[in-house]
């Protein structure tokens, strides 16, 4: 059950500053809401409806390529982070000083992450992707995470304008970087 929580607090608080901080700031953090984020920006369509959609892909894969245990933490985790997305939608907080705002983001989402991966738990639909390429060609999950949010903050540089790139990059390297460091060279899939 604690390792639950864990999954719980983690999509909760990406939930809650997808909305109060990374929409509004145009951060792009996680490689799905940074595409969702994208296709927005770019297309008008909502943030709630490609990640409901981009989650959909990535469980299928789950199922087909991870064990049952990440794949239903992934469906449950799609449906809690989707709930937490509408139920803070409307919160309006206003955390003024981004570089704060964006340490606070890195931290603590790294190591709710790390707690989740460890448990062999995916913290959010992206973790699908994560823990596919660690099962397969088994590299850090942390770097594999840094990586391709990195990816994602390069192609939407020629996509639309991000004001607060540096932010968008120093969130992921925190985060990866939690993550990378904490595992090290654990594999979750030898429990």
């Amino acid at each position: 059950m604690k390792k639950y929580i864990y999954l719980v607090l983690e999509l909760f608080i990406s939930a809650l500053f997808v909305n109060i901080f990374l929409k509004k700031n145009n951060i792009l953090v996680g490689f799905v809401p940074s595409l969702a984020l994208i296709i927005f920006n770019k297309f008008k369509i909502k943030v709630e409806i490609t990640i409901i959609i981009i989650s959909i892909i990535l469980i299928l894969f789950s199922y087909l390529l991870l064990d049952k245990k990440c794949s239903n933490s992934a469906l449950i985790g799609i449906i809690i982070y989707n709930i937490f997305l509408n139920i803070t939608k409307n919160i309006t907080l206003s955390i003024n000083n981004l570089l704060i705002g964006s340490l606070f983001l890195g931290l603590v989402t790294g190591y709710l992450s790390y707690k989740v991966y460890l448990n062999g738990l995916t913290p959010n639909p992206f973790g699908v992707l994560v823990l596919i390429i660690n099962k397969y060609l088994k590299k850090n999950i942390g770097l594999i995470n840094l990586i391709l949010n990195i990816m994602i903050i390069i192609i939407s540089m020629f996509l639309i304008t991000i004001k607060n790139i540096e932010y968008s990059i120093l969130i992921n390297i925190i985060n990866g970087l939690i993550i990378g460091i904490l595992l090290r060279k654990k594999d979750i899939y030898e429990k």
